[in-house]
């Protein structure tokens, strides 16, 4: 049974406001430990990050809800000393969208504010890309938090190893 007690999310900061979002819909309220995004420019700095978050948990904590994916391989080789789910992803777009790399409109926050569109813009000015607003979905992380985990979802048990070969990618 998943408690305020014994689990813990474990979010990449880019999935902050998003996570929030979650816990409220699905009435969850549990800690979160924060990964700071800077880290996916390597994949092996996040992969340090990770096990130095992982290191730094309670012996209390028994379940470990991952609001972040594969991320380039970030979880391979990292050895679960507790119940890890992982959303069977390839990265956190896949997780909101499944198919694009627009701005994507959760409704988890107001990604339509100026402040927030200027920042976009220029993000997209630099790629050379239009800027765009398509429609998401908080899904994925409304279920990992309610603990409806379904084949979207990789579940390891403590003793396990995380492998990049756990992770079909599969874009539901």
């Amino acid at each position: 049974m998943l408690t305020k007690d014994n689990t813990v999310i474990l979010a990449c900061t880019s999935m902050l406001l998003h996570v929030e979002a979650a816990q409220k819909k699905m009435k969850t309220d549990f800690p979160v430990i924060e990964a700071d995004r800077e880290y996916h420019v390597e994949p092996q700095s996040m992969k340090q990050c990770l096990r130095n978050k992982l290191a730094e948990l309670p012996d209390s904590v028994e379940n470990v809800l991952a609001a972040m994916a594969c991320c380039g391989g970030s979880w391979d080789g990292i050895r679960a000393e507790r119940k890890i789910v992982i959303p069977n992803m390839d990265d956190c777009i896949t997780m909101l969208l499944h198919t694009d790399v627009d701005i994507i409109d959760t409704g988890a926050y107001d990604c339509y504010s100026e402040k927030f569109a200027v920042q976009a813009q220029e993000n997209a000015d630099l790629i050379r890309c239009i800027l765009d607003y398509v429609p998401g979905s908080n899904r994925i992380l409304e279920k990992l938090v309610s603990g409806k985990w379904d084949e979207q979802f990789v579940i390891f048990e403590k003793g396990e190893t995380i492998g990049f070969k756990n992770f079909s990618m599969g874009l539901y």
